[in-house]
C-alpha cells in the first residue's frame, strides 16, 4: 500500500504535523507501507532526508497549475491520500487531483477547523463552513485529535463525521536536525533563570490569556523562573502581549522568541524544567508529547486529551482558565529541580509506553485499507 501525506508545509515550527511525521512515517514502514510526502511552501532549512518517505515534494501554493502538475504523478501512484491539513492551499490542490483520478481521501483535523471560532458571527462561520465543506465532501473518512473537537465540529455545523484518532510521537531520529547552534546563544538562558516554556503559535486561541493572568498572581513565585514563548506570531498577539507586560511591569518574567528555528527551539527546551500548553480548544499535542519525550514536567491543558499525565505523574492536567491554571501552576513552580526531573522521567516512560507511533499506526493501517 501507498500512503501520500500532505502537510501544510516542512517547517518545523511547534503545533505544525511536519513536526512529528517523520516518526508517522518510519512507523508505517515497519508495516511495510509505502509513503511520500506533498508538502505547502516551507520557509525554513529542512532537511528531507530524515523521512524515510520514497519522495518528498514542495509546491507553492500561489502558482496552482505549476502545483497541481507537480502533484498529480504523486496523487496516481497513491493508494490513499491523508492530508494533514485541511484549511491549507495544498489540500485544495490536491483534493482536486484526487477527485479526477478517483483516489480515496483521508482528513485529519488536527484541531484545525475549531480554532478562532470566538467573536465569529454566524454569517461569517456559515461562508466558511460552505467553503470548507466542498473541500472534505470528498474525503472517505475524517479523523480529530478527541471527542471534544468531534462535539466542537458539530457545534460549528460542519457535517463532518469525525472518528476521533490519537496522534502519535517517536523523536529518535532528530539528533541528526541540528545544522546551526549560532543562534542558540542568543537566546536568554545565560541568566540563572530557571525556565519555563512554551512551544506554539503566539495567539489569543492557544490560552496564553489565562496562562498570563495566573503568573501574574504567581510572581513571587516565579522570581527564580523565566517565562519563554517560543513560536509563530499570529496577528497582532505578540503586539498586545508585550503592551500588556509593558503596562503592567511585567517585561522581567518573560521572554518572546518568534519563529524559532530548530536549534533555538531544541535549546530552550534543554534549558526548561517545565512545557506549557494550555490551549482552550483542541489543539496537535506535540510540544507536551515532544517534551514529555525529552524528560521534561510538563502542564497541558484538558482539551489535549492526554488525561493519563497526571496518574502517570508526569505533570499536571488543568482546565484552560485562570482559576483552573493557577493551583498546579503554584505546585509546579514550587517544586524543586529533582522533583520536575523525577515527573520528566516518568512522562518520557509513559510517552513512549503509550503515545509511541508504533502502537498507535495499527489503527491508522485499518483505516487505509478500509477507504481502499
Amino acid at each position: 500500500m501507498r500512503i501520500l501525506h500532505v502537510v501544510e508545509s516542512m517547517d518545523l515550527h511547534p503545533g505544525l504535523f511536519s513536526t512529528t511525521l517523520p516518526g508517522f512515517i518510519a512507523a508505517l514502514g515497519r508495516h511495510d507501507i509505502v509513503c511520500d510526502v506533498l508538502s505547502g511552501a516551507s520557509h525554513d532549512t529542512h532537511e528531507p532526508e530524515r523521512f524515510s518517505a520514497e519522495q518528498v515534494v514542495s509546491v507553492d501554493e500561489d502558482q496552482p497549475i505549476e502545483a497541481l502538475r507537480a502533484a498529480a504523478p504523486l496523487v496516481q501512484t497513491a493508494d490513499v491520500i491523508h492530508v494533514h491539513c485541511p484549511k491549507a492551499g495544498v489540500a485544495t490542490i490536491v483534493s482536486a487531483a484526487a477527485k479526477s483520478e478517483g483516489k480515496p481521501v483521508v482528513i485529519s483535523t488536527h484541531g484545525s477547523l475549531t480554532t478562532h471560532l470566538r467573536g465569529r458571527g454566524k454569517l461569517s462561520l456559515w461562508f466558511e463552513n460552505r467553503r470548507l465543506h466542498k473541500k472534505c465532501r470528498w474525503a472517505k473518512r475524517v479523523t480529530c485529535l478527541n471527542q471534544q473537537e468531534a462535539d466542537l465540529l458539530q457545534q460549528r455545523g460542519l457535517r463532518l463525521d469525525a472518528t476521533p484518532m490519537p496522534v502519535g510521537c517517536d523523536y529518535s531520529n532528530e539528533n541528526g536536525l541540528n545544522a546551526d547552534g549560532s543562534h542558540a546563544d542568543k537566546l536568554p538562558l545565560g541568566d540563572g533563570k530557571r525556565i519555563l516554556a512554551y512551544f506554539g503559535d503566539i495567539d489569543g486561541q492557544l490560552g496564553l490569556v489565562p496562562f498570563f493572568k495566573a503568573c501574574d498572581e504567581l510572581e513571587d513565585e516565579l522570581e527564580a523562573w523565566r517565562i519563554i514563548i517560543a513560536g509563530r506570531p499570529i496577528d497582532n498577539w505578540l503586539e498586545l502581549f508585550q503592551a500588556g507586560a509593558r503596562r503592567h511591569g511585567k517585561e522581567h518574567l518573560g521572554e518572546f522568541v518568534v519563529f524559532p528555528n530548530y536549534d533555538q527551539q531544541r535549546s530552550i527546551l534543554d534549558a526548561a524544567e517545565i512545557v506549557a500548553l494550555p490551549s482552550i480548544g483542541p489543539v496537535l499535542p506535540n510540544a507536551i508529547l515532544w517534551a514529555m519525550w525529552h524528560g521534561k514536567a510538563t502542564l497541558a491543558s484538558e482539551s489535549l486529551g492526554l488525561l493519563g499525565i497526571e496518574d502517570a505523574g508526569a505533570g499536571a492536567v488543568v482546565e484552560p482558565s485562570r482559576k483552573g491554571i493557577l493551583p498546579s501552576l503554584r505546585k509546579l513552580v514550587t517544586a524543586s529541580p529533582d522533583e520536575l526531573n523525577s515527573m520528566g522521567q516518568k512522562g518520557a516512560a509513559y510517552v513512549r509506553d503509550v503515545y509511541s507511533w508504533d502502537s498507535i499506526v495499527p489503527e491508522y493501517i485499518e483505516l487505509y485499507r478500509a477507504v481502499v
